[in-house]
C-alpha cells in the first residue's frame, strides 16, 4: 500500500510540471538558421539601407546577409530627436512576437552608425566557412600548417561618408578664391626707333623707351598699362605765319625743333593687334641763330599696334600713332635778328596733328 500511495504522488508531480515546462520552452522562440528580412527606415541626411546593407556586409566579411523572403524579420529604424539621432534595432521571430528593442543614442547619426550595425549583426547568423583550397598536385617537402581563419575586427571597417548636412558649421568661412582667378604680373621692356610726320619740315628721327605692366599668361593678357619716355632729335622747321597780321611784309627764319616727352599709353591686345590710347606732356626746344628757347605742350590721340613673338620672352613691335595737340608750343619773331633789317613778323606754332610711326623689340620678365 505505501508503494502504491508514493507511485500515485509521483505521477500527481509530474502531470502538473509537464504542461509548465513545455510552456517555457515556447516563451521565447528560438532564432531561425536562414538570414532574417531586413527592414530600414532613416531620416534624410542619415545613410540610407544601401549602405547599411554594404556597412553590415563589411563587418560581417560577407555578402549581403539578408534575405527578402524570410519570414523573421530585423527593423533597423534611425529616428532625429533633440538634440541628437536615435537607432533602434527589434528582432521578430517568424512567430511574429518581437523580441526588446534595443536602443543606441548620439549627438550624429554617424557616431551611432557603427554601434547600431554592432547590434543588428546579433541577429543575422554567421556565413558557412569557405571551401578549403584544393591542395597542390606536387608533393611539398615541407608541409605548412593552414593559416587560421581571418580574424573579423573593427579596423577593417571604414565607416561610410558622412553626409554634408552633418558637416555644416554654424558660421562657415568663405571659401578660398579658386587658382583661376589668381593673375600673375609681368613687366615688359621696349626700345623702338620712331619717325614723325606733319612735326617738322622733313621727316623726323627719334627714339622711345617703354616699360609695361601686363599679364604673364598669354590668355589673360588682355589689358596693358604702359608708361614711355620719346625723343626726337632736332630737325628743321620754318616760321613763316604772320605775327602782326597788318604787317604784310615778312621775313621766313629757319630753325631747329626737338622735342623731349613722357606718354601714358593704356592698351588692349587681341591677338597680335594691340589697340591703345596716348596721352603725351612733352617739352619743344626751338633753336635759331639767336639763341634756344622751350615750350611745354600736351597732346593726345590713338595708336594702333602690331606685336609678333619670336621666341619665349622676345616679340617684334610696330605702331603708328595720332596726336592731336591740345595745347601747342611756339616761338615769335618780331624783333629782327642780330644783322637783319626789319622785323620778320613770323611766327612758328606746332601742327595740331602729327603722326608718329615706330618699330623695335620688346622683352617680358615675370
Amino acid at each position: 500500500m505505501v508503494r502504491l500511495g508514493t507511485l500515485l504522488v509521483a505521477l500527481a508531480v509530474l502531470a502538473v510540471a509537464w504542461p509548465a515546462r513545455a510552456q517555457d520552452a515556447t516563451a521565447v522562440p528560438a532564432r531561425r538558421k536562414g538570414p532574417p528580412r531586413l527592414v530600414f527606415s532613416t531620416p534624410p541626411g542619415c545613410g540610407n539601407e544601401a549602405t547599411f546593407r554594404h556597412t553590415l556586409a563589411l563587418f560581417l566579411d560577407a555578402a549581403d546577409p539578408f534575405d527578402p523572403n524570410a519570414p523573421d524579420v530585423v527593423r533597423v529604424t534611425f529616428t532625429k530627436i533633440p538634440g541628437g539621432y536615435r537607432g533602434a534595432v527589434q528582432y521578430t521571430p517568424p512567430n511574429g512576437e518581437p523580441w526588446p528593442t534595443e536602443e543606441k543614442l548620439g549627438p550624429l547619426c554617424q557616431l551611432i552608425y557603427l554601434s547600431v550595425a554592432r547590434l543588428a549583426s546579433r541577429h543575422v547568423p554567421d556565413p558557412p566557412p569557405k571551401a578549403p583550397e584544393p591542395a597542390p598536385a606536387t608533393p611539398e617537402l615541407t608541409k605548412q600548417p593552414p593559416d587560421p581563419p581571418p580574424f573579423r575586427t573593427l579596423s577593417s571597417w571604414a565607416p561610410p561618408p558622412m553626409p554634408p548636412e552633418n558637416l555644416r558649421r554654424p558660421d562657415p568661412s568663405p571659401p578660398p578664391s579658386p587658382p583661376g582667378h589668381k593673375v600673375d604680373l609681368a613687366i615688359g621692356l621696349s626700345g623702338f626707333v620712331l619717325m614723325s610726320a606733319g612735326y617738322t619740315a622733313n621727316v623726323g628721327l627719334g627714339f622711345q623707351l617703354g616699360a609695361e605692366l601686363r599679364s604673364a599668361k598669354d590668355e589673360s593678357d588682355i589689358f596693358r598699362l604702359g608708361l614711355e619716355i620719346r625723343g626726337l632729335v632736332p630737325g628743321i622747321a620754318y616760321a613763316r605765319d604772320r605775327l602782326d597780321p597788318k604787317v604784310l611784309d615778312t621775313i621766313p627764319q629757319e630753325l631747329d625743333v626737338s622735342q623731349l616727352s613722357t606718354q601714358l599709353v593704356p592698351c588692349v591686345r587681341w591677338k597680335y593687334l594691340l589697340g591703345c590710347g596716348v596721352a603725351q606732356l612733352n617739352v619743344v626746344f626751338m633753336q635759331n641763330k639767336g639763341g634756344m628757347v622751350s615750350d611745354w605742350a600736351f597732346g593726345f590721340g590713338p595708336r594702333l599696334g602690331l606685336e609678333v613673338p619670336f621666341a619665349e620672352r622676345f616679340a617684334v613691335r610696330a605702331f603708328g600713332e595720332a596726336l592731336v595737340t591740345a595745347r601747342v608750343a611756339g616761338v615769335d619773331y618780331g624783333i629782327p635778328p642780330p644783322g637783319d633789317d626789319g622785323s620778320p613778323n613770323v611766327v612758328w606754332r606746332q601742327s595740331v596733328v602729327s603722326g608718329f610711326f615706330g618699330v623695335g623689340l620688346s622683352v617680358t620678365f615675370q
